[in-house]
């Protein structure tokens, strides 16, 4: 019995590395994708920013524990800002594809996960430019944020979705709605 407890804690501490290698491994495809990103915006190369911020956002759909999960998504969400930042910029100053645009073109993404932190982001963007009604961008992210059947990654969706539009929702009773339904499906 003592042997098989051994070889129990040292497969774990394996799997334990394993992890942890695959984490830093992941943060690292993050913070390369961010910098292409970077570098794409100082062009003004829109369509490139678009795709390099999607290639940024893949690693979320990877399997990690909770608390190393948190890392990534961390992570994510500080580049997503900038993304962010950029897109109002760029939408300030009548350049590239109109916000909506943008938000219709994400739709098409392959890729679940990185396609709802960008139309969440997006969606920030419309609401912050008056592109569309905020009714109807919460209406259409809180529809998509159900596809995500994942505990934790659905859980750091919300928190995302949360965090990004308390300061764009306004004071209505659809605001109200959105966040006790993001914080209903949290708790499920």
């Amino acid at each position: 019995a003592a042997v098989d407890a051994g070889a129990g804690a040292a497969l774990e501490a394996v799997v334990e590395q394993t992890a942890d290698e695959r984490l830093t491994s992941q943060l690292a495809s993050v913070e390369a994708s961010c910098e292409t990103m970077k570098k794409f915006m100082s062009r003004g190369a829109h369509d490139d920013v678009l795709a390099t911020a999607q290639e940024m956002l893949a690693p979320m759909s990877s399997e990690f524990s909770i608390a190393m999960y948190a890392k990534l998504h961390a992570r994510c969400s500080l580049h997503l800002r900038l993304f962010e930042a950029y897109l109002v910029k760029a939408a300030c100053k009548g350049h590239g594809r109109p916000v909506v645009e943008l938000y219709q073109r994400v739709q098409c993404c392959n890729a679940l996960l990185p396609r709802l932190y960008l139309l969440v982001t997006l969606g920030c963007v419309c609401i912050k430019m008056r592109a569309v009604s905020p009714k109807s961008i919460l209406q259409d992210v809180a529809e998509m944020c159900h596809g995500v059947h994942h505990t934790v990654r659905g859980l750091f969706l919300r928190a995302f979705t949360v965090q990004m539009y308390r300061d764009k929702m306004p004071a209505t009773s659809d605001a109200a709605a959105f966040l006790l339904e993001s914080f209903r499906e949290t708790n499920k």
